[in-house]
């Protein structure tokens, strides 16, 4: 942003937050009419040497006005203006809570009497995250450093929360372990975490991505995982306008040799919708003999101008399963617009990518071999890729694949099960389950069109309050009169239903005996729209099949499913 503007736009969020407390009618309809206010974007282009940063002063001005608590998860920091913040709030009294990454250098820190408590887990606490006195929370792409604040291109923002919203984040930030609900936040936001959210963080962007009707444009820093790519080529195929900007990683012009970027834009071939960039940012400084900065440090993802994805999470496996995460979704379009118009700048200094244009391809019908593999019907070739999207609602799932050529009948095998699926990864490929697919003969990819199986479950509008349940004798008990006549279940082996229900009594019902195990169960009534859900729990830990489905009916606007133990 120009320099010019930082005094005028300042003094307006301080007017947004001092006019009064965090949560009231006031701030909100303020936040309402202003969105631009409080998404901070650095672009190094515009900051002359020695401007200020308008991220890193409103970052500034909220630790000052810090009363009684601080609660900052960081990956980089060595801002000195920011540690100084923090040890003056230490030092009046605030609770000043730091959680950061084993691999970074803070020795900044080390003489301000400030504790910071490093994160004891295999993978990088790479959240970036504030939460100030429950009614202020600070987040973004980048890092609090000098290079985030200064010579990265990066977002910040900073929204102002009520208690409750603020009660959630924290609980959100600090666990690691079990589900709790996307904390919802202004503009029609949500927040996940990872990994604990990990799976849902991939399956909604790739529903995202899926779903997308006219256009998708992303800036990313990091990209290797594959089933993203094969989601964009799909939109691609589709028609979808693709533009894409990736991070220079060696500030040379040139993509990584093997990254999902160079899959991308080699694999997209004659296609003029579609367009891959490389970042143009080359505002560095050096330290310590080192260069710093010049990056494009985003994870943005904008669908159809509406609908803006963002936050610390890399397109990464790592990211997904092992690190520490912020991943926000906002679908206001007055803040995607805002976020088109920083990806626009960023484009505008990009450098657009060559690439052949030849990508043939050739059609396969894909059958289910077993609940890991599938048989093709065609000659198989050596080093593809196979990426499934399948079902839809909770049920869509993807599941990646690598071909085995040297296999009699052309078996492809899963490409590392643990790590390259996602969604409800558990549940096996139904016998029912067929699709067409494209198969470049360079050893590219494939794909299948989403939608070829969907599991059939209607929309749940509500969690059944059930008393107790067994499903191995084949009754549930509610705490209150329904009417239902029939339901799903749904277990790690798949989906049944519907089923007949017989009621006994107006809160009394018989179905016939199920499987024992973690399940949900779908009931529907005579009438449409009156679906309820409930979770039955039968081991100590919930199963991770039943947990993923769990958290993706919430990510689809449906209600929490609190679980009944099973009798």
């Amino acid at each position: 942003m120009k320099a010019g503007r930082y005094l005028p736009v300042g003094l307006l969020v301080a007017a947004v937050f001092c006019h009064s407390d965090a949560g009231s009618d006031t701030a909100f309809s303020l936040l309402r009419a202003l969105p631009e206010r409080h998404f901070f974007f650095v672009e190094p282009d515009e900051l002359a040497p020695g401007a200020p940063s308008l991220a890193h002063e409103q970052v500034l001005y909220q630790i000052e006005r810090a009363r009684y608590r601080i609660e900052a998860y960081v990956y980089g920091l060595d801002d000195p203006d920011l540690i100084a913040a923090l040890t003056r709030a230490s030092a009046r009294g605030v609770d000043v809570s730091l959680v950061g990454s084993q691999d970074q250098d803070y020795s900044g820190i080390d003489r301000t009497g400030l504790v910071l408590q490093l994160r004891d887990r295999t993978g990088l606490q790479h959240m970036k995250a504030i939460l100030i006195d429950q009614r202020v929370f600070i987040a973004g792409t980048g890092n609090f450093t000098r290079s985030g604040f200064y010579h990265n291109d990066n977002v910040f923002f900073v929204l102002p929360v009520d208690a409750e919203t603020a009660q959630q984040l924290s609980r959100s930030l600090a666990s690691e372990e079990g589900l709790l609900e996307p904390v919802r936040l202004p503009f029609a936001g949500r927040m996940l975490c990872g990994p604990r959210d990990g799976r849902q963080i991939q399956r909604t962007i790739l529903r995202a991505i899926l779903d997308a009707r006219s256009s998708i444009q992303f800036m990313m820093f990091s990209h290797t995982d594959p089933l993203i790519t094969a989601a964009l080529l799909i939109q691609a195929r589709r028609g979808v306008r693709i533009e894409a900007i990736y991070d220079d990683a060696g500030n040379n012009g040139r993509f990584t040799s093997g990254s999902e970027a160079e899959q991308l834009n080699g694999e997209l071939g004659l296609n003029l919708g579609a367009r891959v960039y490389l970042e143009g940012n080359r505002s560095v400084f050096e330290r310590h003999g080192q260069l710093h900065g010049g990056h494009l440090h985003h994870k943005t993802l904008i669908v159809d101008g509406r609908r803006v994805l963002t936050g610390s999470y890399n397109w990464s496996l790592s990211a997904r399963d092992r690190n520490r995460e912020t991943f926000f979704e906002f679908q206001d379009p007055r803040v995607a617009r805002i976020f088109v118009n920083a990806f626009e700048k960023a484009r505008a200094r990009a450098r657009p990518m060559p690439r052949s244009p030849l990508n043939p391809d050739r059609p396969y019908t894909i059958q289910p071999n077993d609940a890991h593999s599938v048989r093709l019907a065609g000659e198989s070739q050596a080093n593809a890729r196979l990426s499934l999207f399948l079902g839809d609602g909770i049920c869509f799932r993807a599941l990646h694949f690598g071909l085995l050529p040297e296999v009699p009948g052309g078996l492809v095998h899963f490409e590392d099960a643990a790590t390259a699926s996602a969604g409800p990864h558990d549940l096996p490929l139904l016998a029912s389950e067929s699709a067409e697919a494209w198969l470049s003969p360079g050893g590219g990819w494939s794909n299948a069109n989403r939608g070829v199986s969907d599991c059939g479950l209607p929309r749940v509008v509500q969690a059944a309050a059930v008393r107790s349940v067994s499903l191995a004798e084949g009754w549930i008990w509610f705490r209150e009169p329904r009417s239902f006549d029939s339901f799903y279940s749904v277990g790690p082996d798949g989906a049944t239903g519907p089923e007949p229900l017989s009621a006994i009594a107006p809160d009394f019902y018989r179905f016939a005996p199920q499987t024992i195990g973690d399940r949900l169960l779908f009931f529907l009534g005579p009438q449409s729209g009156e679906t309820s859900g409930a979770c039955v729990q039968s081991g100590a830990a919930l199963d991770p099949t039943i947990r993923d489905l769990r958290a993706a009916l919430l990510m689809d606007g449906g209600p929490p499913l609190p679980c009944v133990a099973n009798e």
